[in-house]
């Protein structure tokens, strides 16, 4: 795990001025992104380099944990470049900050061999979910999650009912990406998703 002490934190501007330099490697790649109908490795990798995962994730895994108004504002200037690489940022980014509401053991499973580990998510609470000795034991098919090439963990959403009064709640659970089959039925390959999956 990188330290705080370790890392030298850049200000919410240095983060604008990153992403506004990469606005012409985004222009040039935007057909790429769409024919593909993926954000481009070598998108996914500048973000990386560039610490735009970093912004909201938190400083005990070597992130900047900064306030969501710098994240925005990143988001904004890499929508100059390619409006799908600035969704995929925006749906994966946040992932960092969503990690860090669940208990620390959550975070260690994905983050503690490598805290520059991605997440996607699809939330539709389409998982069979059984309770297990432990835990839960879940599988299921959930619809499109835009990143997930990119990423090694995803949230996906499944409903437990409850046997004492009958309602099921709601769980978002964060699972490894391991065993996941992406399906070549793009049910959202329309006008408006390119670069989207």
């Amino acid at each position: 795990m990188a330290t705080a002490a370790a890392m030298i934190t850049p200000t919410p501007a240095d983060l604008v001025a990153r992403a506004q330099a990469l606005v012409p490697a985004l222009r040039e790649r935007a057909d790429k992104c769409e024919a593909n109908n993926k954000v481009p490795d070598e998108t996914i990798r500048d973000f990386q380099e560039a610490g735009f995962f970093k912004i909201l994730q938190p400083k005990r895994w070597g992130g900047y944990e900064m306030d969501p108004e710098a994240f925005y504002a990143v988001q904004m200037k890499v929508a100059e470049g390619c409006m799908s690489s600035a969704w995929v940022l925006g749906v994966v980014a946040v992932h960092n900050w969503q990690l860090a509401l669940f208990d620390p053991k959550a975070q260690d499973d994905v983050w503690k061999d490598d805290p520059t580990t991605l997440i996607s998510s699809s939330y539709m609470p389409r998982a069979q979910v059984t309770p297990v000795d432990g835990g839960y034991k879940i599988s299921g098919r959930w619809g499109f999650s835009s990143g997930v090439d990119h990423c090694e963990w995803a949230f996906l959403g499944g409903l437990v009912p409850d046997p004492g009064n009958g309602h099921s709640r709601f769980l978002d659970l964060p699972c490894p990406a391991q065993g996941f089959h992406h399906s070549a039925d793009l049910e959202h390959h329309r006008s408006g998703w390119h670069g989207q999956p």
